[in-house]
């Protein structure tokens, strides 16, 4: 959202009624969602209009399709590759759960429990 001749712009909003797909991702290190701020890009999503359900999809089916590789990654299902975060907690109901790392229970990278490692992490940038 910005400011043009003193009203405000939805340009999340816009380009998704010109059937824009949104993928989420991103290699700036601006200060509005620095890289590796996931979890605020999908709360930036949903503060624009979009639901909680439809910002998760931005990060999974959405960018697994406009990679062209929707049959490989992008759900949970037989045969697919992918990662799953375990969160305690509703995140339909609250998509904020995602940037409180004392929300995120299991950390799993190809079927292996790596929640040994996010904790590591953390104890290092705190």
């Amino acid at each position: 959202m910005y400011q043009r001749d003193g009203e405000q712009v939805n340009d999340i909003a816009i380009a998704r009624q010109a059937g824009v797909r949104i993928a989420m991702g991103t290699d700036s290190s601006g200060t509005l969602c620095p890289f590796g701020a996931h979890a605020r890009e999908l709360e930036l999503y949903v503060e624009h209009g979009m639901t909680p359900e439809e910002a998760l999809t931005t990060a999974t089916a959405t960018a697994a399709a406009l990679l062209q590789r929707e049959h490989q990654i992008g759900k949970l299902a037989a045969g697919f590759a992918g990662d799953v975060v375990v969160v305690t907690g509703d995140v339909l109901s609250d998509i904020r759960l995602l940037g409180d790392q004392s929300n995120i229970a299991h950390v799993l990278t190809a079927g292996v429990d790596r929640s040994d490692y996010l904790a590591a992490a953390a104890s290092v940038l705190s």
